[in-house]
């Protein structure tokens, strides 16, 4: 049974490479990351032919145990992508991949990617491919530990030798969002390869490259985090963000909050289900709900729509900002 995570996976393929990895989990970037890490460490072992293949209908099985069942002295080693999109048949699929299991060999490279679709139903499709021993490598959201080691783990493969001063800001600028660190990690693999990257180093690129959402000012007011949520703000503003974004989204969430004291007797799940609030926000809304009270969630949507008044009249000025400032520090 090997149960591997996204931040681990790295580590683990150095250590050898099985048959066979499935991918499941809602994150398509991890689950791509993921994917071009899988072929990283097959082509470093001589896999270099790839198939992809899209399971829709009873053919493409057939597709699949054919590459396993027709192969002469001379086939080259081989790498077959599967990616899996049926919603129903999941006793189907795993009748097919059982027969697939007793067909792997050394010669083929065989990566099985369950569309997002899927995951809620992981429980299930873990449960019997534990049974096969095939890894199974989870590709759901990150916890900010997680996505810390994973931000790590990227330095290290690019080889990047990174300031703990220079970490802390890209923690800070990128938190959870995998895509930009991601970027900005490559553009200091191409600007400074081999030397120690400080801050005056990055500052003009950290700066003009920081890139947040609204979720993160949210959260970041949510949690008192005063210094966090300001910083946030302020980059908003030196990028001209839309302002009109914000307000709806911090609108939406403090309805849930106001929504939810105003029925204690349900508990926080069944709201946070019915308003698809993720699981990496639970503990936000949480500390938001019993930090806050009714007068001061009324008094934050009766200034965003101060604001959102002003913007319909076309006052674009400072004064939209510093209210959206006095939010960060309300709360």
């Amino acid at each position: 049974m090997i149960k591997i995570y996204t931040e681990n996976l790295s580590k683990i393929l150095k250590t050898g490479l099985q048959p066979c990895y499935m991918l499941i989990g809602n994150e398509e970037y991890l689950m791509q990351d993921n994917q071009d890490t899988l072929l990283f460490f097959a082509k470093k072992q001589g896999f270099y032919e790839q198939q992809n293949i899209i399971i829709n209908i009873d053919e493409d099985w057939k597709k699949i145990i054919s590459i396993y069942k027709n192969h002469s002295f001379f086939f080259q080693k081989k790498i077959v992508v599967i990616t899996y999109k049926l919603l129903n048949n999941i006793n189907y699929f795993i009748e097919k991949l059982k027969k697939i299991y007793y067909l792997f060999n050394k010669n083929i490279f065989l990566i099985i990617k369950l569309d997002k679709k899927l995951s809620s139903y992981y429980q299930y499709y873990t449960n019997n491919v534990f049974k096969l021993s095939i890894p199974i490598i989870f590709c759901y959201t990150l916890n900010i530990q997680q996505w810390i080691h994973w931000v790590n783990n990227k330095i290290d493969i690019l080889k990047l030798h990174i300031h703990t001063d220079v970490k802390k800001i890209l923690y800070r600028n990128y938190e959870g969002n995998l895509l930009e660190i991601s970027n900005i990690l490559k553009i200091f693999a191409l600007l400074y390869p081999h030397k120690i990257i400080k801050y005056d180093d990055i500052k003009n690129i950290i700066e003009h490259l920081a890139i947040f959402v609204p979720q993160q000012w949210i959260d970041a007011i949510f949690i008192n985090n005063q210094n966090r949520s300001m910083y946030i703000i302020n980059i908003f503003m030196l990028q001209k963000y839309n302002p009109i974004f914000l307000i709806r989204a911090l609108q939406k969430d403090l309805i849930i909050l106001i929504t939810i004291k105003r029925n204690p007797k349900i508990t926080y799940q069944v709201f946070f289900n019915k308003y698809k609030i993720s699981k990496q926000r639970y503990k936000i809304f949480i500390n938001a709900l019993k930090n806050s009270n009714n007068n001061k969630l009324y008094q934050m949507i009766k200034i965003l729509m101060n604001i959102e008044i002003h913007i319909k009249k076309n006052i674009n000025d400072k004064s939209i900002w510093m209210k959206l400032k006095t939010l960060s520090l309300i709360f």
